[in-house]
Formats: structure tokens, sequence, C-alpha cells
């Protein structure tokens, strides 16, 4: 097995380049999963495991330098053990049915709720376990991101529904993410169980929250998850957007890796924290879907020039790959990584 991106999570010398895969590797961008698309809904490919893991794999046959692939599925099946439904329309951005009116509606959900409700993503880690050369990376959304769809229905920009909740009901938000939290670390638990080799948490809309504010709903609960998650010797990774900002508050819960956004320059956050945790990003998307291919090129070499002595490096984007990226763009941006 390819090990190299397992090696810099453990802040190994890789040889050579560092290791690379993209937020979104699997998806929107691909002329074989536009394909698909032509013929099966969203949710039908969230809930298949053999379309779900067929699509997995698509973006390695494509591009044999990536070090990674990632479970194709979504932020918010998780909501599904509260018998919420995901809602993915055609046109426009998802819905959340029906929408949380109170907090009783969060029940505390024990494992075996997670794994007879979510047993398709369990099912697509099997098929997928011992079927790559690579390392299978699991994923979750974080308590606060998963509070915010819950809230608002649908995922609006900025949340306003969710955030005057959360402001007028201090004691009933902590609740509510405590439930969310410990869902959170058995989706995780038994992810990892099914086979997976690294874990990423989502934390997407933490990004609206003042530092004030992220340090009491979002930080605590990646901490939480970090801290029950260790036991298990698998790697937990945590991402948000505008994330750069706090290295060093991250840095302070001693995550597996962080995955930061693309405002800070990467090396400038490696020298901002520890050596002994690694840190993942944190290319431009937008580089990566508008400009040429020889931009591109040329901006991925001048951005990993000082990077490549580093330890515990891995490349990635800043956020997820978007949808109206060129393949040929990717295959710059690896190319570059690769030269």
């Amino acid at each position: 097995m390819n090990r190299k991106l397992l090696d810099a999570l453990a802040c190994k010398r890789t040889g050579g380049r560092p290791p690379v895969w993209l937020m979104r590797q699997a998806g929107r961008y691909l002329p074989s999963y536009q394909e698909l698309r032509k013929k099966y809904s969203l949710e039908t490919l969230f809930h298949d495991p053999f379309l779900s893991a067929q699509i997995t794999k698509m973006p390695l046959e494509m591009f044999p330098q990536l070090d990674a692939a990632i479970v194709f599925s979504d932020l918010l099946v998780l909501l599904e053990v509260w018998n919420k439904k995901i809602v993915y329309p055609q046109e426009g951005g998802l819905w959340v049915c029906p929408p949380l009116q109170e907090v009783g509606e969060l029940f505390p959900i024990q494992q075996v709720e997670i794994e007879q409700k979510l047993w398709y993503v369990l099912e697509t880690i099997t098929r997928l376990k011992g079927r790559l050369s690579v390392p299978l990376i699991g994923f979750c959304g974080a308590p606060f991101t998963l509070l915010c769809y819950l809230l608002e229905g649908n995922n609006h920009p900025s949340f306003p529904k969710a955030l005057s909740w959360m402001k007028m009901h201090p004691s009933q938000c902590q609740e509510a993410l405590e439930i969310l939290c410990q869902a959170a670390i058995l989706f995780a638990k038994v992810q990892i169980q099914a086979g997976v080799q690294v874990f990423q948490v989502f934390d997407s809309w933490a990004n609206l929250l003042s530092k004030e504010l992220f340090l009491q709903l979002a930080l605590p609960f990646w901490k939480r998850m970090q801290e029950a998650l260790k036991q298990y010797q698998v790697p937990i990774l945590f991402y948000s957007r505008c994330n750069s900002i706090y290295p060093k508050e991250i840095a302070s819960i001693e995550p597996g890796g962080i995955s930061f956004d693309e405002q800070v320059p990467l090396i400038t956050l490696r020298r901002q924290v520890p050596s002994t945790i690694p840190i993942q990003g944190n290319f431009s998307p937008k580089v990566l879907a508008e400009a040429s291919y020889q931009e591109v090129y040329r901006q991925t070499k001048e951005w990993i020039e000082p990077l490549t002595q580093e330890n515990g490096l891995i490349v990635n984007l800043g956020h997820g790959v978007l949808p109206h990226t060129p393949v040929e763009n990717v295959q710059a941006f690896l190319k570059a990584i690769n030269d």
C-alpha cells in the first residue's frame, strides 16, 4: 500500500514529494461522475454502497498521483438517525426535513442505531476495504455545523435562524451540541471499525462564529472528539473555513492533524503549529477552477516550493474542489506537485 499519507500524519519523512489528495475529489467535476448523475439522483448515489464505492474510486482511476481515497458520502447523513430526511433538489441547496423544532427531538443515540440506519456508509467502506492501494478517509460533520443545518433547515450561507436561536437559547444550544457530539463520535468509531484509516471532521460553518463563540461552540467539541477517538489510533483531522486564523488554538487540542483553509500561506501555518502536529491544505480551489492549465501549474509550483522539505505536511485545497473545475487543471496541479 502507498503509505505516504499515513507517514505524513505520523510526521515521518515521506521521501520525495509530500502526499496529496483533494477534498471533494470524488464528485461533481468528474466526467464519469456526471454520467452517473444522469441516471441516478444524489440521494440514490449516497445510499447505494455499490455506487458510492464506485464513485470513491473514480478519481484514483483518473489521477494515479493521488495518495488517498475519501468515502463518497455527505456531511449530513448522520441526521438520519433522528429520522430527518435530507433532500437534494436538482437545483438549489439541500433541505433538512423537518427542521429541528426543539432540542427534545435530539434523543441520545446508541451505536446500534447508527449501524442500523447508516448501514450503507459502513457497507461502502467494507466494499472498499482491501481493494485500494491508498488509505481510505472517512468523515462526518462537526456538532456546530450539524446544528446549523438542523435549525435552519437548509444551507443558507449565513444561517440567520440557526444563529439567532443559539443566541437566544444558550443552555439548549449546549445540550444539543453535546448530543450531536456523542453521535459524531460514535459515527466516527463505526467507520474506523469498518476500515477507514484516517478520519476528517468538517466544521464547515464555524467561520460564522466570532473568536469567542468559536472557542465556546466549536473547539471544545473538536477536543472531545479528538480525546474520545484517540484510543483507536487513527489520525483525526479537523477542518473549517477560516480556521487559519486560529492555528494555536486548534493546536492546543493536540489533533491528529489540521486541515487549513487558504487565507494564510501554509508555510506560515507550519511555523505556527508544533512540528508534532501534521497540517494539510491549502491551495486555492478558485485558482484551481478558474486559472488556465499553465497558470495552475505555475502557481502550484510557486506555492509548493517552500514546503518541499517539511515533515507532517499533506497537500490539499483550502476547500473542496469546485464543480466547474476543469479536469485538466487538476492534472496540472498534480503534475506540479510531482515534477
